[in-house]
């Protein structure tokens, strides 16, 4: 008898398996819970309530000329958007911001240069615009750009 053999009697164990019965047993256990937990996910319709951002499309103009110049942003496209806030306000803090609403798709909303300043040249403006949900629950910022007017 060769040493693996006497060692093998005396402890009872068997070097041709790879695994251990119990090792095999427990990982199938586990593979099979994992299977059911994403299954059941899929099933309970769990994974339906996550919500999108709201989009939209807009296109910001600016017209700069030497009498005053203004902002014009038009609603190009649709998305889940019900309606877009458009927020002008001045970068150096003078003046005051100015907001509006656009509607429907394709209007448009200007503001004048005047309305945010004293009224010097080559006013640095933010323009931010804001795309709203059905019944106001849900907003998303979809253009932030920073022009001189």
């Amino acid at each position: 008898m060769t040493l693996k053999e006497k060692f093998e009697a005396i402890t009872g164990r068997d070097f041709d398996r790879a695994v251990s019965p119990v090792i095999g047993v427990i990982l199938m256990v586990a593979i099979t819970v994992i299977l059911a937990a994403v299954i059941g996910t899929f099933v309970m319709g769990m994974g339906n309530n996550v919500e999108s951002n709201v989009n939209a499309g807009a296109q910001i103009n600016v017209n700069n000329s030497s009498n005053g110049g203004s902002v014009t942003v038009t609603w190009i496209s649709k998305g889940s958007a019900s309606k877009l806030s458009v927020q002008v306000k001045p970068k150096d803090g003078t003046g005051s911001a100015q907001s509006k609403t656009i509607k429907s798709v394709g209007d448009s909303k200007s503001i004048a240069e005047s309305a945010l300043s004293s009224g010097s040249d080559n006013n640095k403006v933010q323009v931010i615009v804001t795309a709203i949900g059905e019944e106001g629950k849900k907003k998303t910022v979809i253009n932030n750009e920073e022009h001189t007017i």
